[in-house]
Parts: structure tokens; sequence; C-alpha cells
């Protein structure tokens, strides 16, 4: 086995000769082009003011809507301080549809727009093509701000009752009441618009069900800065918030609060997939640091680079760096007799087979268990494969109580046949296990994840002893926008933070038409008309002869409106040329050339 070398301690303390730290910032894909330069110089204005008689920093574009960072700190900074800077100067891209049939009030709309960039300082760009859509560019907190208030306006147009509550709300019961309902964010949140028709919501906030995770700062920190979309997501789905709050330098505390156990638990298993897909990783050589979503820190007084990011980012750099590396990742408690194997069987195999150093360990302060691997890459990359081979995967249905005892048979015999045949694990629960466990089913069948394969035939062989077998059947899902979702009131739905998916039947395009009295369908629709206007329209996924609203009602008059500033890419000049940006482009300038090295 090779020589143990420096590893993830060697960073465990400030370097007293400063600290090196670089990573990209992704603009997000849907950002406008001619957004970018925008955000790009409010990257380098933030770095300049963050790094004023500590440092400087080195910014260049990259390929794809990238920015490529590298800080170099001539103090002494811990890790756990190099990683406050980096969320400092990240920029996002946030995007807000438009409804078609506001174009009546796009002359209002606009001007609003104008006063949002103001008050948020986020530059806002409108972009007309199929849909009228509004980019929300600039930092996060103000991005989210911004967010809000767009959809206010947009409510406030439909002549709906709004108001704006720092509370967890219940959204199926705003639905249930004929409400709406849009979250600033659930991350270290709670703010809500909640608009209706008139009547009043009152909800009695439900008691809470809370979790808590304890979780290495670090990856925390990258979670974050690399996964939040992913995390709204979840959150959004689960009914769920999560508040972080910081233990010490090493480690985080996520607390998961929602109304309903099983969401919640299910909350933090999908969190915790995110996460243990983490890792930490010292590596020898690493000729190019320039790698998508990974964070890379170097010393001065070790001659080496830790990494921490995604798995297979990570894998990919060792397979094109070589040399010794060492890795660290997280297990939770529960997984580690089913990965490790009775008397660490696995784990001695792994190492005996592929010549690597495997340590198992729990650290102080931290209820997880950690693993270290170390070697050189060639074996560091077998070890990695045949550990993740070992890791558990589920599946979940449910069979009646009555049905239990006959599938298992006499002393077990039965299902013992089935699990040595496909290598998986079931186990039966009643009701009161069941709701201790937090599940919606009550048989769980468990298989390593290179057995995976062998979940569903596990199934059907459990199925037909009972004589109710069930393919696997697939359920139609269709993701429609925020404004689709409520207006058309489709009722099995999954609501996630910037569409919904519903289920079902399939789903066609929805229209917004000019009523004249005609009649509607059995479909969904919606007949509505605006704030202040005598006009109808009806909004349905059915072709009716009537006027369709497009985007050219939208483009009549627009050379008349400054406000917009980009349309169809091309015939305008990039952002909004007024005053306050043009001050403000004068000032990046300055900064931009003074940041980067001349070519």
């Amino acid at each position: 086995m090779e020589h143990r070398r420096k590893g993830l301690e060697a960073f465990a303390t400030p370097g007293p000769n400063g600290v090196s730290l670089s990573f990209t910032i992704p603009l997000g894909g849907c950002t406008p082009r001619e957004m970018v330069p925008s955000m790009y110089n409010g990257i380098c204005l933030d770095l300049q003011k963050t790094l004023v008689g500590i440092g400087r920093a080195s910014i260049y574009k990259n390929v794809g809507n990238k920015v490529q960072v590298s800080l170099n700190v001539s103090r002494p900074h811990t890790v756990h301080q190099m990683m406050k800077l980096v969320g400092k100067c990240f920029r996002y891209c946030y995007k807000v549809e438009i409804p078609l049939c506001l174009y009546p009030m796009k002359a209002e709309i606009m001007e609003r727009i104008r006063e949002i960039m103001n008050t948020t300082d986020t530059s806002i760009c409108v972009k007309i093509e199929g849909k009228v859509e509004a980019f929300i560019c600039g930092k996060k907190e103000a991005c989210l701000n911004a967010r809000m208030k767009m959809f206010l306006v947009i409510e406030e147009a439909f002549g709906r009752v709004t108001e704006v509550r720092s509370a967890s709300v219940p959204i199926k019961e705003v639905i249930e009441h004929g409400g709406r309902i849009f979250y600033r964010s659930r991350i270290n949140s709670d703010e809500c618009l909640v608009s209706h028709s008139g009547l009043h919501l009152s909800f009695k906030e439900p008691e809470k069900i809370v979790e808590r995770l304890v979780l290495d700062s670090q990856k925390v920190t990258h979670l974050l800065l690399y996964k939040g979309a992913e995390i709204e997501d979840i959150l959004s789905e689960t009914q769920s918030y999560i508040t972080t709050r910081e233990i010490s330098e090493d480690y985080t505390e996520m607390i998961l609060r929602g109304f309903d156990l099983y969401e919640v638990r299910r909350a933090r298993n999908k969190i915790n997939l995110l996460y243990n897909a983490v890792m930490k990783m010292v590596v020898e050589n690493m000729r190019y640091p320039s790698y998508d979503d990974v964070l890379v820190l170097q010393t001065r007084d070790v001659g080496c680079f830790m990494i921490i990011g995604e798995k297979e980012t990570l894998l990919k750099i060792v397979e094109e760096n070589g040399g010794y590396v060492e890795a660290e990742m997280d297990i939770e408690a529960e997984t580690v007799e089913f990965l490790c194997g009775k008397k660490n069987g696995k784990i001695t195999r792994i190492m005996r087979d592929v010549c690597c150093g495997i340590v198992i360990h729990k650290k102080q302060g931290s209820p997880r268990i950690h693993m270290v691997i170390n070697g050189c890459s060639g074996a560091f990359q077998k070890a990695m494969q045949m550990i993740e081979d070992e890791f558990p995967e589920e599946l979940t249905f449910y069979i009646d109580e009555k049905h239990h005892k006959r599938i298992i048979g006499y002393g077990g015999k039965n299902i013992q046949k089935i699990m040595k045949k496909h290598g998986v694990y079931i186990k039966f629960m009643n009701e009161r296990e069941r709701r201790r466990s937090a599940y919606r089913d009550n048989v769980v069948i468990k298989t390593p994840r290179k057995n995976v394969g062998n979940l569903i035939s596990m199934k059907n062989d459990v199925m037909e002893l009972i004589g109710c077998f069930k393919g696997d059947a697939r359920i139609l899902e269709t993701a429609v926008s925020i404004h689709d979702f409520y207006d058309l009131g489709y009722p099995i739905y999954r609501l996630l933070y910037n569409e919904a998916v519903v289920k079902g039947s399939e789903v066609h395009a929805s229209y917004y038409l000019k009523s004249e009295g005609h009649g509607v369908g059995a479909g969904p629709h919606l007949t509505f008309k605006l704030r202040n206007s005598n006009i109808w329209f009806i909004k349905t996924t059915e072709m009716l002869p009537l006027e369709k609203i497009s985007t050219m009602h939208w483009l009549k008059g627009i050379e008349r409106m400054s406000v917009f500033s980009w349309l169809f890419g091309h015939g305008y000049n990039s952002l909004f040329n007024t005053e306050r940006e043009e001050k403000i482009k004068g000032k990046i300038h300055l900064v931009e050339a003074s940041l980067l090295p001349k070519k």
C-alpha cells in the first residue's frame, strides 16, 4: 500500500503565507447574452471591493455563460473564510413570464419594471419571442426581491387582492380556497405573496415538523452556490423550508420545517442525496484548475490542491491529472453497515483488491460517519467505483397487511427464496412502523446500486404471490407555467419553484382568446377581464374561432416605449439606455480595465 502523504489535514489551519482559490460562476443558461457584460462587470466590482488590502483577483469570461475567477489572498485565511468570500460575488438570473393577455397594460407594466430595477438594484431585460419574459439579473437577494415584485405587478394587473406574508403558508389550503401563492424563496426565508379574488383567506399556521442535519460547512456552501435551484424545487414539491445556522467553522446545522412528516423526510432524503454527491479531495497534480462547479484551494506552504465538488467531476480531475489522491466522503450512520458489510468485510475486500487505503471514522461535532480513501489515481478510481456500487438503492410499494404472512411463508421460506433469487432485502411494516419511518408505502426493498435493476423484478415476484401483478406503469407528466397551473386548475400536480408538473392525461398548449360570448367546451378554461378594462378574455386549451392573443399585440407601438431594450435579440442596444445605467457602465469599464491583465 502506498505511503500516506499530505492530505486533507494540511488545509485544516490557515497558511501563514496566503492562499489562492479558483472557481467558476455560472451565469445561467437562460441569461440573455446582452445581460452577460453587466453581470460580469458587477462581479469585477464586488471582487475589487472585497479584496482591498488583502489580495487580488484574476477574472475572465469562459464559454457557456461562465466566469472563471482566481483569488490570491496574501494574509492567513482559513478555508472557511475563503468560502465566505466566494458567495459575495456570485450573480444570478431569474425568469418571470408575463401573460400575453396583459398587453393592454404594457405601458404601465413597463413603468413598474423600471421602478423595480431602481428599488432593487437589479437589471431587468424583457424579451418578446413567442412569449413575453422578464429576465432579472443581479445579486441573489436583490433578484429574489425583484421577482416577488414582478409577481405582485402581474397579480394586481388581473385585479386580484394581494398580500405579502412572512409565515409558512400551506399551499394546498390556499389553492383549495381559490387563492394563489408565490414564494420568494424557501431557503432562509418564509416570505410569500398570496393573491385571491377578494375573499378573505385566513389560515392558522399549522404545527411544524422539524428535522435537523449537521453538515460540513464547506460542502453546504458549495451546495447552496451550485445546487440552489434544485434545492428550491425539492422544498417547493415537499412544502418544506430550510434554515441554516453556522455552529462552527467546520459545521452548519440545516433545519428543515414542514407540515407533513413524510414530506419533510422526503425533502431531507433528497437533500442528503445532493449533499452526499459532494466530496473533498486533495490531489498532488492539477494542470488546469478551471473545472465547472468546483472550488479549488491551494496554500503557498502545501504543494497540493484541495478540491470541493461533485464526485463525477472529481473523478474526471483525477483521470486527467493523475498522481496521489486523498478524498473524504460523508456517510449517514444508518447506511454504514449496508455499505461496509459485516465487520467491514466489503471495505476490506476493496482495499485488498485495488491496493488503496480506506479509513472509516467519526469526527467530533458531526453525527455522520466519514470515509477517507487514499492511494494512487488508478487505485483511487477503482476503489470509488466499487464503493459506489455498494451504496443502497430502494423501492417502496403497498401491500395490504392481511397478505404479509402469506408472502413471508412458514418460517420465512417463501420470501427468503425470492430474496436469494434477486439479491434484494425486503421489509414489511405494520401501520405503526410505517408512520414512524415516514413511508407512504408499507413494503421496502433494498439492494446495492450495482444490483438496482433487480428491484422491479423483485417487486413483481412479490405481487405475483398474492395474484396482484402490476407492471411498472408510467404516469404521464407535463411541465406547465405557474400561471397556466393556477388558471386552468389541474387537479394532480407537483409544484416546483418556477413551474408546475401536472400528472394524468396529455396536457395541451394553452391560449388567450378575446371573448365574444362564445361558449367553451368541457376542457380546462378560465374567463376573466383585467383591472380597469372592459375586454373579456378566455384562457383555454381548445382551438376556438376567436382572436388569438400573440406577441404581435405586444409589439404594436413598441418603438415608442424605451423600456423595451431587447426584442428578438437584434435591432436594439443591449440593456436599458437610462442615465443610471450609463453612469454605472462608465465606472464598470474602468474597474474591468484595472482588474484584468493586458493581452
